[in-house]
């Protein structure tokens, strides 16, 4: 063969090694890739560049939350059911016996109370069954003893808890783990069920109870909630399911002092309709915020490309947060007290259909502000808005907000979007988003 026989084949050659070094790295979206195809799992991110005294305060529960390491916290709480009802109004529904009751609230893998709070800390909450109460019958209707508080709020006089408790055949001295005569929230969630079909609260309260086996004081927020009505048509179907949404929201302000974060309804608020604490009308998780602060998980944090080692964005896979506790936290070292965090919602990635409510499914963007205990879902309609001046409402268009691929093009999952804070106009660049899965992609 002759030299000049040769001197194509070299060509070719070099060409054929361009041509494959401008393809992207498996970590990079190339511009020839519609998104991120593949990406770091971010349950691994190296994190270590990031200072320990920061991972605290970002773990660090806010103030008034009961979380893991608070010793009023427990991860295989008892739970006691008191049935009741007023004097003369709102029989109790004959429907819901004992058994309707234990199998709503305790039986496991049937989608019950239990299930939820399991799932939604991957296995680590586990309520469980303290007592389930005889009905209660108080002395007197709504209306005497809403009269004594300001507010007329009968829910609000501690006297309806006391008497419920102290009518009840509930053995206080078989909840009382330490034998000390106080029911402290570590030994117990009370809850009181009325058959009104229309309502829920939680009301903090201490309570000194009279029983046959003495004193107890009672240190706790009582949760109220309905079951149908006794006259209600549907009687029969759900009679307890039908208000999940609401049980799980005051549930979860009882056990973990989680705050309401709706602005004047369900659904409006920063949070919106992706977050339990804001809407309690619908079935969906608690927000990964929310989750984190409890501490079920501790998300790796991702400082910006710029400080970096390497100084490079790359793609990151998102394992979806119903079954997988896999989220990140964006974080700039020039602004430590305001971050991101991007989970991945997927509606059906539940095993028991909790998050049938949620609007979409995506990549849910939060802000925190540290400094005042703050959270906002971004909204992807218009990164334009900062996080404080979002207000969600149950009228709005639902669909959008979070991030994803939906027109299977460059278009859109390449326009480079920048999450810009409230404050200190702190950006994080986001593209190559993924379209909705049980794995999702996006390069940071």
């Amino acid at each position: 063969m002759t030299n000049s026989t040769k001197i194509p084949f070299v060509f070719v050659t070099i060409l054929l090694v361009l041509t494959y070094c401008s393809c992207r790295r498996p970590d990079q979206a190339s511009p020839n890739d519609n998104w991120c195809t593949s990406g770091i799992n971010v349950l691994t991110i190296d994190d270590g560049n990031v200072p320990a005294a920061v991972k605290s305060q970002v773990y660090a529960p806010p103030p008034g939350y009961t979380a893991v390491g608070n010793p009023d916290y427990n991860a295989s709480l008892p739970v006691i059911i008191i049935p009741f009802r007023f004097l003369t109004v709102i029989p109790f529904n004959d429907n819901v016996t004992t058994a309707v009751i234990r199998a709503n609230f305790f039986e496991t893998g049937v989608g019950s109370i239990r299930d939820y709070y399991a799932e939604n800390s991957w296995g680590q909450y586990n309520i469980h069954e303290g007592f389930i109460a005889n009905g209660v019958r108080l002395n007197h209707d709504p209306a005497y003893y809403a009269a004594s508080v300001p507010t007329g709020d009968w829910t609000r006089n501690p006297i309806v808890a006391k008497e419920i408790c102290e009518s009840s055949n509930v053995d206080w001295a078989g909840i009382d783990a330490n034998h000390d005569h106080v029911i402290s929230r570590h030994e117990a969630q009370i809850c009181f069920m009325l058959a009104n079909g229309n309502a829920g609260a939680t009301r903090p309260a201490n309570v000194t109870i009279s029983t046959q086996a003495g004193m107890y004081a009672i240190q706790a927020s009582f949760v109220y909630f309905d079951c149908k009505r006794n006259d209600d048509p549907t009687k029969g179907t759900e009679d307890i399911k039908y208000n999940y949404g609401t049980i799980w929201h005051e549930m979860s302000h009882g056990m973990f002092g989680l705050p309401d974060r709706y602005a004047d309804y369900a659904g409006s608020g920063r949070t919106g309709h992706f977050d339990l604490m804001s809407d309690n009308y619908s079935w969906k998780h608690l927000s990964i915020y929310d989750k984190m602060k409890i501490g079920w998980i501790r998300p790796r944090m991702l400082v910006k490309a710029s400080q970096r080692p390497d100084q490079q964005r790359h793609c990151y896979s998102f394992p979806n947060t119903e079954t997988t506790p896999a989220a990140v936290i964006l974080w700039d070292a020039n602004q430590p007290n305001e971050y991101w965090m991007v989970e991945n919602r997927y509606k059906p990635g539940s095993p028991k259909n909790f998050e049938r409510g949620l609007p979409e499914s995506g990549l849910a963007i939060w802000w925190v502000d540290e400094r005042v205990d703050s959270v906002s879902l971004i909204d992807g309609r218009n990164t334009a808005l900062f996080p404080q001046r979002i207000n969600y409402s149950a009228t709005d268009d639902q669909f959008r907000v979070i991030f994803r691929n939906r027109t299977g093009t460059r278009d859109e999952s390449f326009n480079m979007v920048f999450l810009k804070s409230s404050y200190n106009f702190t950006e994080m660049a986001i593209r190559a988003v993924s379209p909705e899965g049980s794995t999702m992609y996006a390069e940071f």
